[in-house]
């Protein structure tokens, strides 16, 4: 079950707010997300001759993200979340023996809600059902 609230720690004058290493591990797939689109967004910088369609594509998702919680992004350069990476190592050695675990489900065909991040990582493709179409297929990143 995911812990859907967070506790607030207040005190000496500042308040901070404490998340589990469940709810940490919940998020993990959505954070990984987080990594794919910054990753993404930062190929595109200093790419010459690259496609201005394509830029817009790679850089889409973090643009959305970023602005959407009133991130600046940089003029030019890449752009950085400071800590991501250490927090994405953090979960990773915190759960490693549920992502173990999860792991080996999905080597025998099997999967739950833990190992859907490893079941769909992001940047994976996936075939859904285009509902505007008929139920034709089409594929999405």
């Amino acid at each position: 079950t995911v812990q859907k609230t967070s506790r607030f720690s207040v005190g000496s004058g500042k308040s901070e707010m404490v998340v589990t290493e469940s709810t940490l591990f919940h998020a993990l797939g959505a954070i990984k997300g987080v990594q794919f689109a910054r990753r993404e967004y930062n190929s595109t910088v200093g790419a010459n001759g690259m496609e201005i369609e394509l830029v817009h594509a790679k850089r889409h998702g973090f643009v959305e993200m970023a602005t959407s919680i009133g991130m600046a992004l940089p003029n030019e350069g890449q752009a950085d979340i400071l800590g991501l990476d250490e927090l994405v190592d953090h979960i990773d050695n915190a759960a490693s023996e549920k992502i173990d675990a999860g792991n080996s489900l999905l080597e025998d065909g099997f999967y739950e809600f833990d190992t859907l991040h490893a079941l769909y990582p992001p940047g994976a493709y996936v075939v859904a059902k285009h509902a505007g179409g008929s139920g034709i297929d089409c594929v999405c990143q």
